[in-house]
């Protein structure tokens, strides 16, 4: 059984601003809701409807199919429905600049950013800083993308210039992607620290980014296509480096 009110609040959480309030996301699907749960991240409800998993019956409420679609996020519900809080991200700079880092300038698709963090969960990479401008990680369409790699990589909202000076501070070497620039092979050699800037999918890397970065790169084109997806270059860029001795 679930309450008007129950609904009214969860159905607020569709808002980032009601999000960013209660410090709480929404993740739907009995795989999403399965990986939230064995995640070291609090599931403060779960509803769930006649049919999903069995497990979620000792620890969630069960809903009718009508209210499933009443707070649902998506076009089609799902079985389940977790309200999940995140952990919150506590670590320096210094700390996570020991292992690869990927950054995001101005990423404004919810797919490509889900997609984005899947990869680089594939590839290894446990933290992202993205500027404070990229769509937010907990919109429905982003989590969903993600297929529970929200769960395994940290993200992080910063303002990157500041984040990138301090980077350069401690010898980290920063790449970014352009439409000119070196091979990318030159992440081969990167053995342990490095950060690898993505820009946004209209307008690439900001001139304000661009500016602190040592080392630009570039996918080779033999075709006539004008650019590619944000979220496939990081894929084919996060691909040359996991080539690294650090693997």
């Amino acid at each position: 059984m679930i309450s008007k009110n129950e609904i009214k609040q969860l159905r607020f959480l569709h808002s980032k601003k009601f999000r960013e309030e209660k410090q709480v996301f929404i993740v739907e699907g009995d795989k999403m809701v399965r990986e939230a749960i064995e995640s070291p991240m609090e599931v403060v409800q779960l509803y769930y409807c006649s049919g999903s998993s069995q497990e979620f019956e000792s620890i969630g409420t069960l809903i009718s199919e009508k209210e499933m679609k009443q707070i649902s996020q998506l076009s089609s519900s799902s079985p389940s429905l977790a309200v999940v809080r995140p952990n919150e991200f506590s670590e320096s700079l210094q700390t996570i600049a020991e292992k690869p880092l990927l950054i995001l300038d101005s990423i404004r698709d919810p797919g490509n950013l889900g997609t984005i963090i899947r990869t680089a969960d594939w590839f290894g990479i446990e933290t992202i800083l993205v500027s404070k401008d990229t769509v937010d990680c907990f919109n429905s369409k982003v989590v969903q993308s993600t297929m529970g790699s929200i769960f395994r990589v940290q993200i992080s909202y910063r303002d990157l210039v500041p984040a990138m000076l301090e980077l350069k501070k401690v010898e980290v070497p920063l790449f970014g992607a352009f439409m000119d620039g070196d091979s990318p092979e030159i992440l081969s050699n990167v053995v342990k620290r490095g950060a690898l800037v993505i820009g946004s999918e209209s307008f690439g890397i900001s001139d304000a980014v661009k500016r602190e970065i040592d080392h630009s790169i570039t996918i080779k084109k033999d075709g006539m296509g004008e650019s590619l997806n944000a979220a496939v270059a990081t894929s084919i860029l996060l691909y040359q480096w996991s080539l690294s001795p650090r693997n």
